[in-house]
């Protein structure tokens, strides 16, 4: 049976479509990035106005002490899913036939590990705050999502597809049904904990919805557990990823953990409300990042040159687009945190104007993970997030005392850029060269 060029291209001008047409590995990616965006889009809007709501309910204070429980639990996250999100990928779209045990051995991997991790977690809480406090059992809530996590390998599957869309309404539900259920909460006055509950809620949703989409589309082979052969390979790997991911988390998550320390939970309420603002953008390189990676493995393995040009061009969108949202996002952001958390939160608005433009490096370092991926350069990504995660902790240990909030909206600024563009320019200059649209 032929392949289809889309209805919509009848719409384009003609010598457009005829450089277009046949060009079906495009519409695929078009296509998956499509449902990506819907799914991403969604879901940010959707977090942004009931997450807002939730902010004015509780005010600064209450809302920090879920803000730094998220920040530890961030941490437990990351070393949950074992680096293995690209690889899966990468594996998959490259040798379909060994599908079955490398998503039944990621899944078991993952599994354990997120179980270790959320008593682990929970056992930290206790040890430090002591037992039946609040903190403690926020943690027990929120990491409980860390179990369900596993269910995201699902997800991998239908990234090497390029057939992102059946998870799309997976996705929609759960946040849906915990969304409605923080209104709930809103409506009925109830206490911070319940709050935690909703995200518990929305994970087991979510890996349920998973797994139904996944009986339509299911993959051809069995899955199978082999943690001694394949799994070992995986981590092998996967280790430096790991490693780069709890980096990655240092310098993305270190300075609410500090500011909740040095400043207070209020202070932390305030700043992890208004750079809600500024992080949403990440969606959109973490979207096209999804999408390419499996058709540009592909275009690799064919054409090597053609695939270096992709990436230049991918590059220079995501520099266009990042520079843009951060541009906007600086001219209107005292105005829509007014709009959005009210005057309780406006303070934040120097720290958001700040910390906005993490988004140029970190739209250039999501960009990067397909070269990485794809030459098998895991250890330069462990390099970057190292020198990011060294480089947030010193400054925001200077500037959080002198400059508060602001102080750790630029240690995140900086550290951002010296980990994802400035370590390459030392490092690995033909990548430098890429990230800043230049070809070789």
């Amino acid at each position: 049976m032929s392949l289809q060029n889309p209805f919509y291209l009848n719409f384009f001008p003609k010598k457009i479509r005829q450089q277009l047409e046949g060009r079906h590995n495009l519409f695929a990616v078009l296509h998956n990035s499509g449902w990506l965006m819907a799914d991403k889009v969604f879901k940010a809007m959707v977090t942004l106005i009931v997450g807002a709501w939730v902010a004015r309910y509780l005010g600064p204070t209450e809302y920090g002490k879920l803000a730094y429980i998220l920040a530890i639990v961030a941490f437990f996250q990351v070393v949950s899913t074992l680096g293995l999100d690209g690889i899966v990928v990468r594996d998959i779209a490259k040798n379909k036939d060994e599908a079955g045990v490398i998503l039944g051995t990621t899944f078991m991997m993952r599994l354990i590990v997120g179980m270790i991790c959320w008593l682990g977690l929970v056992v930290f809480m206790v040890l430090i705050y002591g037992w039946g406090n609040e903190n403690m059992w926020l943690a027990l809530f929120i990491g409980g999502s860390l179990l369900f996590q596993a269910a995201d390998t699902i997800d991998l599957w239908f990234q090497s597809q390029t057939q992102s869309r059946r998870t799309v309404l997976a996705k929609f539900i759960a946040i849906l049904i915990s969304s409605s259920l923080r209104v709930v909460f809103i409506t009925l006055k109830a206490p911070l904990v319940y709050f935690a509950v909703a995200f518990l809620v929305e994970f087991s949703i979510a890996a349920l919805a998973l797994y139904f989409s996944y009986q339509r589309f299911r993959c051809e082979q069995k899955w199978v557990v082999q943690v001694n052969e394949r799994g070992r390979k995986l981590l092998k790997e996967s280790w430096p990823f790991i490693l780069s991911s709890v980096s990655v988390m240092v310098y993305m998550r270190i300075d609410q953990v500090m500011i909740r320390n040095i400043l207070g939970e209020m202070e932390l309420g305030i700043y992890s409300a208004v750079i809600a603002l500024s992080t949403g953008w990440y969606i959109i390189a973490n979207t096209v990042y999804s999408s390419i990676l499996p058709s540009l493995t592909r275009v690799k393995e064919q054409n090597e040159q053609l695939f270096l040009q992709r990436l230049v061009t991918m590059f220079r969108l995501l520099i266009l687009v990042s520079v843009t949202l951060t541009l906007l996002t600086v001219w209107q952001g005292e105005n829509l945190i007014q709009l959005i958390y009210g005057t309780k939160y406006i303070s934040g608005s120097t720290a958001l104007s700040i910390h906005v433009f993490t988004n140029i490096s970190v739209f250039l370092g999501v960009g990067q993970g397909v070269w990485i991926i794809n030459y098998r350069k895991s250890k330069l990504f462990l390099i970057q997030t190292l020198v990011g995660g060294a480089v947030s902790i010193v400054l925001n240990t200077i500037f959080i005392p002198l400059f508060g909030i602001s102080g750790a909206a630029l240690s995140a600024t900086l550290s951002f850029l010296s980990s994802a563009i400035l370590t390459n320019f030392f490092i690995e200059r033909d990548l430098f060269k890429l990230q800043i649209g230049l070809i070789k």
